[in-house]
């Protein structure tokens, strides 16, 4: 069976995905053909998140504040209470984004390294052992 690398145009992974998989094509691997790799993949789902969490907190502050301008204070102090638990779960997601993009750096970097020492290599390739002086 062909490696993805062996075969990077994405019909001909999505060909592959269908032989391997008997049955619907799991979201995991659609995604991560979608994106070009499982790691791209990961960050454009932390992405969204880290956005739906900015969005709950602001919600969740103009709520209190609309509640605190008219006058119910316990339901403001809930409303910011939830906006508190929202930036905590966005701050856990920037966190994580921060480890993935730099997990892409690296990858992207082993993969230009690999890049070069096989372009280097390539010319040896055809002398053999023997033929060396």
């Amino acid at each position: 069976m062909p490696t993805q690398s062996s075969n990077p145009a994405p019909l001909a992974r999505l060909a592959d995905l269908e032989a391997r998989y008997d049955g619907p094509i799991p979201q995991r691997e659609l995604d991560a053909l979608r994106h070009g790799s499982a790691l791209a993949a990961d960050v454009a789902e932390i992405r969204a998140e880290i956005a739906c969490f900015r969005e709950l907190a602001a919600r969740s502050r103009r709520s209190g504040k609309a509640w605190r301008a008219r006058g119910n204070d316990q339901l403001a102090t809930c409303a910011l209470m939830d906006c508190r638990v929202y930036l905590g779960g966005w701050r856990a997601r920037r966190r994580r984004l921060t480890a993935l993009e730099r997990a892409q750096r690296l990858d992207i970097a082993y993969d230009r390294t690999r890049s070069a020492i096989d372009g280097l290599l390539a010319p040896l390739a055809g002398v053999r052992s023997g033929d060396r002086r």
